[in-house]
């Protein structure tokens, strides 16, 4: 198996992992009814009483199921009736022990109600410089409203879509609204009727699922990052693999072309400047003893004129015509003096000098 597919197995093997990791652990949720996740939390209903209505509610609780049953009354602007749900003691909220509702996105509820077409949901929130335990409405109302029927519904709530309704900020005394919700520092979920609530009729409102939902953001970037770093390094070997294998396959090409170019067949041919000088030279060299060559019966021979003759013979001697003829000549007599008996007037004829006093 090759180093290749080694690490792409690898690599595959790791992305699955990381997937596998995400998937299992990429969201968090918090079950508030009807787990017992808030073992301290206390369930309470409420009327408009406290604002002068005659509004009242109340709620019965079992396995699975919570159901609120209202009667909102005429007799102030805006009668209501509801129920809120205590997450915490209020020695967690003295000891700065909050449920952070930052770290979900939305808060999903399963219900139905019997008439009215809509509820109110609220997120209450710790004011760390207007909250008391003594006043409930000086902790902060994030509220958002929505719709309901007689059929169970599930709705999620994104967490950032609560806002603070303007009575809050009148009941408060706020000259103008601020945009804190101080959502790290949960400390109840209330519901309640919502406008266009009929008046004088019993109502109900069944609720059976209340969970918040979040993403583990810490994992997800980890993850997304881990993923990055791995498949950047996978890429980055193959590239480095790919560059090495085409550096060896230009190597091999160039050592190939070289070795192709040295083996050829060469064809047997010659300049003509090496030509013409081994015609003159063969041509002098065979008729030096003819005591009448000259320069014009050598061009004459080998065709060419005098002016190219003499070049030759200078590139290829370093002499004249004559001067080459007379050292041949003379090398000749040389040998003749020292291997044969012959006489000077003999030699001096045979090898070209017609007048012994040439020689």
């Amino acid at each position: 198996m090759s180093k290749n597919i080694k690490l792409s197995i690898l690599y595959v093997l790791c992305i699955i992992a990381l997937v596998t990791i995400w998937s299992l652990f990429h969201s968090k949720q918090l079950e508030i009814f009807p787990s017992n996740s808030f073992p301290k939390s206390v369930i309470y209903s409420y009327g408009d009483e406290s604002d002068g209505g005659s509004s009242t509610a109340s709620f019965t609780k079992n396995d699975s199921s919570l159901i609120l049953s209202l009667l909102v009354r005429s007799g102030i602007a805006y009668p209501y009736a509801g129920m809120g749900i205590d997450l915490i003691s209020d020695t967690q909220k003295l000891s700065g022990q909050f449920i952070d509702f930052s770290s979900f996105d939305s808060l999903s509820i399963t219900l139905r109600t019997k008439y009215m077409k809509q509820v109110q949901v609220k997120l209450i929130t710790h004011d760390p410089n207007l909250t008391r335990l003594e006043d409930p409405m000086s902790a902060r109302y994030l509220l958002q409203v929505i719709p309901s029927d007689r059929s169970y519904q599930n709705i999620h709530i994104p967490i950032s879509s609560f806002s603070i309704p303007e009575w809050w900020f009148e009941r408060n005394g706020f000259k103008a609204p601020d945009q804190l919700k101080y959502l790290e520092r949960g400390i109840k979920i209330d519901i309640s009727s919502g406008s266009g609530t009929m008046l004088g009729i019993a109502d109900e409102i069944e609720i059976k699922k209340i969970t918040l939902f979040g993403s583990n953001h810490f994992l997800n970037k980890m993850i997304l990052s881990l993923a990055i770093i791995i498949t950047a390094l996978f890429l980055g070997f193959l590239w480095i693999d790919h560059s090495k294998r085409l550096t060896e396959q230009k190597i091999e090409v160039k050592l190939r072309k070289e070795q192709a170019l040295e083996n050829y067949s060469k064809l047997p041919l010659e300049s003509h400047q090496k030509q013409e000088a081994e015609r003159v030279i063969d041509y002098i060299n065979s008729n030096y003893q003819n005591a009448s060559l000259s320069l014009e019966d050598v061009c004459r021979e080998v065709g060419l004129n005098r002016n190219k003759l003499s070049e030759i013979l200078k590139k290829n001697v370093g002499m004249t015509f004559s001067s080459y003829v007379n050292e041949i000549r003379l090398k000749e007599a040389c040998r003749l003096l020292i291997e044969t008996d012959l006489q000077v007037i003999e030699i001096s004829i045979n090898i070209g000098f017609g007048n012994v006093s040439h020689f």
